[in-house]
Order: C-alpha cells, then sequence, then structure tokens
C-alpha cells in the first residue's frame, strides 16, 4: 500500500488571506503614489511662483517712475497672482523705498504664498 500524498496548491482559505494582503499592499501604494504626485505638483507650482515674483520685483525695482509698475496680476497659469507693494519714499532710510512683491497660488484646498523684499532708490 502506498502513502497518500497531500493535494499539491492552495486552499481556498489561504488563496483569500493572499488576495486580502494584497488588496491592502495595494491600497497602501496608491496612497503614496498619489500623495507624491501632489508634493510634486506642489513642488512645480512654488517654483513658478518663485520665478514669478523675481520677475516682478527686478521690473518694480529698475522702473524709474513708480506709476508704470504695475500693482497685480495674473499669471497665465490660473493659479497665480501677485501683488506689488510700494513703500512710501524715503522709508526705512532717506533716498530709498522699498519693495514688496507677493505671489500667491492655490492647489487643491492648499493656498500658499512666495513673499520676496528689495530695495530701490526713491523717485524724486
Amino acid at each position: 500500500m502506498r502513502a497518500q500524498q497531500p493535494d499539491a496548491g492552495f486552499t481556498l482559505v489561504e488563496a483569500l488571506a493572499a488576495l486580502a494582503i494584497s488588496a491592502i499592499a495595494a491600497a497602501g501604494l496608491m496612497s503614496a503614489l498619489g500623495s507624491a504626485g501632489l508634493r510634486s505638483a506642489e513642488a512645480e507650482i512654488r517654483s513658478d511662483a518663485l520665478a514669478q515674483a523675481r520677475s516682478v520685483l527686478a521690473e518694480a525695482v529698475i522702473a524709474a517712475d513708480t506709476n508704470v509698475i504695475p500693482r497685480r496680476g495674473k499669471l497665465e497659469s490660473p493659479r497665480l497672482t501677485w501683488t506689488v507693494n510700494l513703500g512710501a519714499a524715503g522709508q526705512p532710510y532717506p533716498g530709498i523705498q522699498q519693495v514688496d512683491v507677493e505671489v500667491t497660488w492655490t492647489i487643491g484646498r492648499k493656498k500658499g504664498a512666495t513673499r520676496l523684499a528689495a530695495y530701490r532708490i526713491s523717485p524724486s
């Protein structure tokens, strides 16, 4: 008489347990990928905001006449808006004027801002 060999393969319970573990792992992976995508988009918009702030600040600092400096605007991207605030002439020091630029952005429900400041020679 021969010894009986156990059946090869998985039982239904083992297959269901493996499927449940795989589903949990896949859900965690999808969450991580979604979060990474959001972080990547946020880094890109922060970079765009900084570039826009630098550009607007440079224009405001070199403008000879304060009347030609635009005070607010929007980028082609609907997520970025910027404002320029000019300090009073002679503030903080005689002959100097502070220029502040703020670029605000929105991504999803999150809002943020990039702020830069510089000084320019006060107009006479």
